[in-house]
């Protein structure tokens, strides 16, 4: 263990619990776990609710999709972490992948706009399509894309 480690001197995560000065770099800098992005142990790094327009009901959809940290997130990308979203369930939702998409980039969502927005519907509209919805026929899925299937319970 080298001296830094053991007065806590450096960035979260680098000295020993308990001990020492708390650590002065910028919070969530320590490694969410080894392996490729995504494999972290769960409830290690900084919360995905540390990103701009992410909060704790993105972070349950993202626990359940198996992202748990804003780290794993980041390493990601927004792509690839919609898709695991998507495979995890949870319905398509253009709004949705462009608030991850501009979180990721520490924007507000409200600030994607014309050309930039059109490009990002093109992207998701692809992601959408590499995962099936189970259980409906075509003709749902063209009547839900035009938001004209009615909701159970409306």
């Amino acid at each position: 263990m080298t001296d830094r480690a053991k007065d806590s001197s450096g960035p979260p995560g680098t000295g020993t619990p308990g001990t020492g000065t708390p650590g002065t770099g910028t919070p969530g800098t320590g490694t969410p776990g080894t392996g490729p992005p995504g494999t972290g142990t769960p409830g290690t790094g900084t919360p995905i609710s540390s990103i701009p327009n992410l909060g704790p009901a993105s972070e349950a959809a993202f626990a359940r999709a198996g992202i748990t940290s804003a780290e794993q997130l980041r390493a990601l990308g927004a792509d690839e972490a919609y898709l695991r979203l998507l495979k995890s369930g949870n319905a398509p939702h253009f709004i949705g992948y462009y608030v991850i998409v501009m979180g990721l980039q520490g924007r507000p969502w409200n600030d994607c706009k014309g050309a930039e927005k059109a490009a990002l519907r093109q992207k998701f509209d692809a992601l959408k399509a590499r995962v099936p919805r189970k259980g409906r026929s075509e003709l749902d899925a063209a009547l839900d894309f035009f938001g004209v299937i009615e909701k159970p319970g409306q």
